[in-house]
């Protein structure tokens, strides 16, 4: 869907750009929101109720952005290539063990230190997510 503009034109826009561009800055502020939430609870010192605070976000806010995310993808897959789609589909589905899984450690007790192994390949997985998101958006509007 590609509907740019004469870009040498200094007053016009292209939309494509901008919706790459909209798409990294939602991606970049959620890194940082889960960074934000779930960094403290990875700290060797961190208590109980951090680690409480991140759980619940993770359950909360981030899945529901993870949904989001495999909404978009849904959207996508019209019009990505094949092996890309499936790609991304397979990445939703590991991206989702991992989250569901730091879930369940973080609600039992003494598992600060799987919660902060888990968290940070979370965190390597949700960077991943976003450049793969990013690249098969750019090929939307590429083609379009």
């Amino acid at each position: 869907m590609h509907t740019a503009i004469d870009s040498s034109d200094p007053g016009t826009t292209n939309t494509s750009d901008t919706g790459a561009t909209a798409l990294r800055d939602a991606h970049d502020a959620w890194i940082e929101e889960f960074r934000a939430f779930v960094g403290p609870a990875l700290e060797p010192e961190a208590d109980p109720w951090t680690q409480w605070l991140a759980v619940r976000y993770l359950s909360d806010d981030f899945e529901y952005r993870c949904r989001s995310e495999r909404a978009l993808v849904d959207l996508l897959r019209r019009f990505i290539p094949a092996g890309v789609a499936d790609r991304l589909v397979g990445e939703s589905k590991r991206f989702a063990r991992l989250r569901g899984d730091l879930d369940e450690i973080g609600r039992r007790r003494g598992t600060a230190a799987m919660f902060e192994v888990g968290g940070s390949r979370l965190l390597e997985e949700l960077e991943v997510w976003c450049a793969s998101v990013e690249s098969a958006a750019r090929e939307v509007s590429r083609e379009g």
